[in-house]
């Protein structure tokens, strides 16, 4: 029986933090373990430098978030764990599908709205900023991926996949690509330390690379119940950041308790709550956290996942342009190099 085809990727910003294990990497693991799919999950350094392309850095950022990856359970050999920038096939099938894209649409993708807004981009966004809805459906399309782990957010990014896929079908005048569908998943909306979405761009985030003690000091400094201005006060867990992460770390006949004492008012958030929570984290982090620092130090073996990952992703992209040629009469002549020399 074949295999569905999954692709999912992650952009490498830097070490991962808890939001992205908790919403993404945790569900890459469940797809990997299944044992249903053929799984293709890819370091996204290029769409890394749509908002800051210092590719130096986010070289050395996608050894550390790969390091991460493999720690927190993906395996090489039961996935395709490979570089986005690795596979240079995905820049031809980018620039073929420009042609099956209008600014309008690009222009209409909510993600680029909020992000134009949160990270003040008016007139500075990179063109390929603009763009990247278009590298994202090459990346989709170049693997024929069939179905794509999202959260319902993500959606219209698949919808426009599926326009591009279909046109550029139409104009191939041939079925090349099937059109994606959304693995819906249920991502868990992980609140930063400041009580917003937790994201490396707005640095309110825990991450795997941080110690124990680093944890504990950004755990203390957490917003918390704005409503509960005293110590006397009952406190509103349900509207409280700290303890929408306790429902992540802590057991349930602790978070009970907690909640309980957090309403009657008899637990301090500096010094019960906020300590019980770092606790929690750093007692699950703790065997991901070892075996990372384990891999950070070991660059060769990092460096064989990637170029392994990217043979198996090469030899299926490049049968893909291929065909993607052959079927708009671009297929290359002969041509002798060593005449033009």
């Amino acid at each position: 029986m074949n295999k569905q085809v999954v692709l999912s990727g992650i952009r490498p910003t830097g070490s991962l933090h808890i939001g992205n294990i908790l919403g993404v990497v945790n569900n890459m693991v469940t797809l990997q373990n299944s044992d249903k799919y053929r799984c293709f999950f890819f370091l996204a350094d290029l769409h890394a430098g749509t908002t800051n392309p210092n590719f130096h850095k986010i070289a050395e950022d996608t050894y550390s978030v790969l390091a991460d990856l493999i720690a927190c359970g993906l395996d090489p050999e039961k996935s395709v764990i490979f570089r986005q920038s690795d596979i240079p096939e995905l820049f031809q099938l980018y620039t073929f599908f420009c042609f099956a894209t209008t600014v309008a649409e690009l222009e209409r993708n909510p993600i680029y709205k909020e992000q134009i807004t949160q990270l003040n981009l008016k007139g500075k966004g990179l063109s390929i900023f603009l763009n990247y809805p278009v590298l994202q459906a090459a990346d989709i399309c170049l693997y024929k991926a069939e179905l794509i782990p999202v959260g319902q957010d993500q959606i219209p990014h698949i919808e426009l996949t599926r326009r591009i896929a279909k046109r550029f079908n139409e104009l191939c005048g041939t079925s090349i690509f099937p059109l994606p569908e959304p693995l819906l998943t249920d991502f868990p909306k992980v609140p930063g330390t400041d009580g917003r979405k937790m994201s490396k761009s707005y640095n309110n985030f825990i991450a795997l690379s941080d110690d124990e003690k680093t944890t504990y000091t950004k755990v203390v400094n957490m917003l918390t119940d704005v409503k509960r201005a005293r110590l006397s006060d009952p406190g509103h867990p349900e509207e409280c950041p700290v303890f929408t992460l306790h429902k992540f770390f802590s057991y349930t006949e602790d978070l009970k308790a907690i909640k309980s004492q957090c309403e009657s008012a008899s637990i301090s958030c500096k010094y019960d709550c906020k300590p019980a929570l770092a606790q929690a984290i750093n007692k699950t982090l703790h065997e991901p956290r070892k075996k990372r620092m384990e891999l950070v130090q070991q660059h060769d073996f990092l460096t064989g996942i990637l170029r392994q990952g990217g043979q198996k992703a090469r030899a299926i992209a490049s049968a893909t342009i291929k065909e993607v040629r052959k079927a708009l009469r671009l297929v290359a002549n002969e041509i002798d190099f060593k005449e033009l020399g």
